[in-house]
């Protein structure tokens, strides 16, 4: 029998011997003996123990033997996560090549992601061919730069795009600590040994904004919500305030992240550009998230604003809004007033029975354009 103990689990390794096993042994001549192989694909780095025990048929002894060796990645990988919306987020794995004398071809880059969500590589490097793009033969220069070919010290990224596929992982969205899935990048070493290597799971990462200091001032700094799912996230802590919420920012001891966003507005697919002097409507979706009902008054205030502001009605009465999710649509015009990058901000919220603000942090980004 052959085990395989990793820094993290313990593997049995099947072989032909099972069989003759199961025969009542194998008889060993003197002087001779049985072969075996037994394999499996190395996923971890670590200290690995390879354990081969064999017992005489009669049961009264048995042979252990232990075999210890360490195996080392010849790839380093790291990860940045962007959110791109509510149900969407970007991944780039940047993976380095550690070894100090072995050049690496990477042959195959994946993201597998879990069953509902959907990965997609951005742009990722193609296997070599001979033909260019307009039918011409191309160069060894441009096939090199091309054949994903890493040299020791040297670094490659991959940028892959997840979004939510199925029904209910889209009415869902993606949510802080949610499993996005693993990267796998298989390579080849000069003599065409192939490597495979995963990475570990990638989370998806909080949208919070920065923390408020306890004197109330920088409230929201430079943060947009702007397809950064944050009521996706004030959702789920709202939803599980007795368990706490692991990503929230506490200072000076703030709480839950429900506690601290208790109505968020999220824009309904926003402009991303804004001609200059041409008002635009937009559409935005207040969402309730506390256990009771709210008649909220919608104010965007124009001494807040910059570049980009509300033209017409900024005021409007809402009405009871449902509590736990409870949502409901306004829609505003937008105008800009000079040329460059603007924010949408100034809103309020407030609650018409008790008077209470609920500040927003700035909406979205546009590019106003002469």
């Amino acid at each position: 029998m052959a085990q395989l103990q990793t820094p993290s689990r313990r593997f049995t390794l099947p072989s032909q011997m099972e069989a003759l096993n199961s025969q009542g042994g194998a008889v060993v001549p003197p002087g001779q003996g049985v072969d075996a192989i037994v394999s499996r694909s190395l996923e971890e780095v670590g200290q690995h123990i390879l354990r081969v025990e064999v017992g005489y048929a009669n049961g009264t002894k048995t042979l252990r033997k232990f075999y210890r060796f360490h195996v080392a990645s010849p790839l380093n990988i790291q990860e940045l996560t962007l959110r791109a919306g509510y149900d969407c987020c970007f991944v780039s794995i940047a993976i380095e090549n550690v070894t100090t004398s072995t050049s690496l071809t990477i042959s195959g880059a994946e993201f597998i992601p879990p069953e509902g969500l959907e990965a997609t590589c951005i742009d990722c490097p193609k296997l070599p061919s001979t033909k260019s793009i307009d039918g011409h033969r191309r160069s060894a220069v441009e096939m090199f730069d091309t054949c994903g070919r890493i040299v020791p010290g040297g670094s490659c990224r991959y940028l892959f795009s997840v979004k939510a596929e199925s029904p209910d992982a889209k009415a869902r969205g993606i949510g802080t600590g949610d499993v996005l899935g693993k990267a796998v990048f298989t390579w080849h070493k000069t003599m065409g040994e192939a490597g495979r290597i995963a990475s570990t799971d990638v989370l998806c990462p909080p949208s919070h904004p920065p923390p408020v200091g306890s004197s109330g001032t920088n409230v929201w700094g430079k943060f947009v919500v702007h397809r950064s799912g944050l009521s996706v996230d004030v959702a789920a802590s709202a939803a599980d305030k007795g368990a706490g919420y692991s990503s929230t920012i506490r200072d000076d001891g703030l709480s839950m992240l429900g506690d601290l966003f208790p109505v968020t507005v999220d824009p309904i697919d926003p402009p991303s550009t804004l001609s200059l002097g041409k008002p635009q409507p937009v559409s935005l979706r207040v969402v309730n998230h506390t256990s009771s009902p709210l008649d909220l008054q919608f104010q965007m205030r124009l001494s807040q604003q910059a570049g980009v502001v509300v033209c017409g009605t900024s005021f409007k009465n809402l009405g009871d809004i449902k509590s736990n999710g409870g949502s409901a649509v306004v829609t505003v015009k937008i105008l800009g007033l000079v040329a460059g990058v603007f924010s949408l901000q100034g809103c309020f919220l407030v609650d018409v029975n008790s008077g209470r603000e609920f500040p927003i942090p700035p909406l979205f980004n546009m590019l106003v354009t002469c």
